[in-house]
């Protein structure tokens, strides 16, 4: 005989567990302002205060709003929804997504077509997640609202004139400083990586001013700018799991602080973007790793597109199957016939612009070393045996002549400009004759930026050797020390950033100075000494640090004295 088993959930908890899917305050505001965005919003508002004895944060926006009916509709499809496939939310859970993460939210809103109707929806965490059966949510009428311009006052006692059509209020949100944390940055980057493309055909501009614990206020505006860079031609893959890719992609115009594009990738019938960083964490098992790196370095900016593959409801991920795995093999596909020219290319002019960084703020040391006095005798050894790295003694004033102190470093590239006693410009130089520079060639030996001052006569170049055992070479005749950056030390320095990298080549140098004092018939076996230090010396600069537990720089009490 047949029987059938009841089937019964706590409503409460069901609800609780759906807005778990949007588990810090961050992918709350995310969702708000995506709702915002669906119902044509083009001005939201954003406001937390991080007080502790207030914590509260409301998201207004002037979009088409919602009346009793569609709210209740939306409240009783949770877990499904009712937006079109091309809106930017479609999984029907951002509307209770604050709960279990305040002790309360207001949802405040009156339809587009009556300015009047505003109500407000009371979401309590603690109420809701006892109520086991006949879930209610308690609303009450704001008749002392109105909808208008801001700024503006009714002719009605008591009524006050609003911009926005719907509020969310979120009430006493979590301490938790995973859970809890906000900032501006991260805020800001994250509605730009995800709403970007529906920003721009709105035109939406989105305030947010977030006031910290000590009551300091911290503001933002800002829109969604269109991709400025230089654009790549439009590549477009295709694989029988994963449909149709669309690269629209472009080379990030370079700042001050270097290149800084992002790269979104979403479906083709719909606006959200997830930013590639994302995108590769979740799918890292399908993707190279050079890949990932150019896509996330900055060089690129703009969008890839996918047809088949499906946003999961965490939007975070793209669901894991078949469409998933071809879709990331048409990003590889790309890289192989597009992108690894371009990253190389970038990558290579990025170095060598570290390395000149890093050789000038080098030299500048040396220049400081060579000018105390109790490295005279280094000074004169090198002065000594460059032929044509010399410094005329008309060159240093009088008063410090006496003294045989040096005055400065010029940094340059690539070789003397052209043009006899001018510069390559047709300015007089400000060296005398007789004088070489003191200056920094980088691997291709472009010219680079000048710093003028005087020079002593040597010059540090950054190549691969013929001899790859080598660290260094000297060449006498121009007074140039030429670094093999091919040597793989030099690589495992240089991957641990530009501070091992200044303070690695100062060691060299200083192994170059120190020879050049020595007798002629002496330096080929005092040079197997000196570069005996030089492997465990790296060690130091690479690992020294984490073994130890130790920071760079001064101690505090060291910084204040000075």
């Amino acid at each position: 005989m047949q029987r059938v088993s009841k089937l019964e959930f706590h409503q409460g908890q069901a609800l609780l567990i759906a807005a778990d899917t949007y588990p810090t305050i961050l992918d709350v505001l995310y969702e708000e302002v995506q709702n915002a965005l669906d119902e044509g919003a083009t001005r939201i508002w954003i406001d937390v205060n991080q007080k502790k004895k207030i914590r509260q944060i409301t998201v207004q926006d002037n979009g088409n709003g919602a009346s009793v009916e569609k709210f209740e509709k939306a409240l009783v499809t949770v877990g499904r929804t009712m937006k079109k496939e091309d809106k930017l939310g479609r999984f029907g859970r951002g509307l209770v997504s604050p709960l279990g993460k305040c002790e309360r939210f207001t949802f405040t809103s009156t339809p587009k077509d009556n300015p009047r109707l505003y109500r407000c929806w009371m979401f309590v965490t603690d109420k809701i997640e006892h109520q086991t059966h006949n879930l209610s949510i308690p609303s009450e009428s704001k008749q002392n609202l109105v909808y208008g311009v801001a700024g503006t006052t009714s002719s009605r006692p008591g009524v006050v004139v609003v911009p926005w059509r719907t509020e969310v209020r979120i009430e006493r949100y979590t301490e938790d400083r995973h859970r809890g944390h906000i900032d501006v940055d991260s805020l800001h980057e994250g509605i730009l990586d995800r709403f970007a493309t529906t920003m721009r055909k709105l035109g939406t501009v989105i305030s947010v001013r977030i006031r910290n614990e000590d009551g300091k206020d911290t503001g933002r505006e800002f829109r969604a700018e269109s991709f400025n860079g230089k654009p790549l031609e439009v590549f477009t893959s295709k694989d029988k799991d994963a449909g149709v890719t669309t690269f629209r992609l472009y080379i990030a115009r370079r700042t001050d602080k270097g290149r800084k594009g992002r790269v979104g990738i979403g479906e083709m019938a719909n606006d959200f973007r997830m930013h590639f960083g994302v995108f590769a964490y979740a799918a890292k098992a399908w993707l190279e790793d050079e890949v990932v790196a150019a896509l996330s370095s900055g060089i690129f900016e703009g969008e890839i597109l996918t047809e088949k593959a499906r946003l999961h409801a965490s939007r975070k991920k793209f669901e894991e199957d078949q469409a998933l795995v071809g879709l990331c093999g048409s990003i590889n596909h790309w890289f192989d016939q597009v992108g690894k020219k371009i990253y190389d290319e970038a990558k290579e002019i990025r170095r060598e612009e570290v390395l000149q960084e890093c050789g000038e703020r080098t030299m500048s040391v040396m220049r400081s070393m060579l000018s105390a006095p109790e490295f005279q005798w280094i000074r004169e050894g090198v002065l000594g045996s460059v032929r044509y790295g010399t410094v005329t003694a008309d060159h240093i004033p009088v008063k410090l002549r006496d003294h045989g102190e040096l005055v400065g470093v010029r940094v340059t590239g690539g070789g003397p400009a052209e043009g006899g006693e001018h510069g390559g410009n047709g300015k007089p130089s400000s060296e005398l004759s007789g004088d070489t520079p003191f200056y920094v060639t980088g691997p291709r030996g472009t010219q680079r930026k000048l710093v003028r001052d005087n020079s002593i006569g040597l010059g540090l170049s950054h190549n691969e050797l013929t001899d790859p055992n080598k660290f260094w070479e000297f060449d006498e005749r121009s007074g140039i020390i030429t670094l093999n950056i091919g040597h793989p030390i030099w690589a495992q320095v240089e991957k641990s950033g530009r501070i091992a990298t200044m303070r690695f080549q100062e060691l060299l140098i200083v192994s170059v100075l120190v020879l050049q004092t020595m007798p002629p018939n002496m330096r080929d076996q005092q040079r197997l000494a000196l570069d005996a230090i030089v492997k465990p010396f790296a060690y130091t600069l690479t690992e020294g640090d984490v073994v130890a537990g130790r920071k760079l720089g001064r101690p505090k009490s060291e910084k204040k004295k000075k």
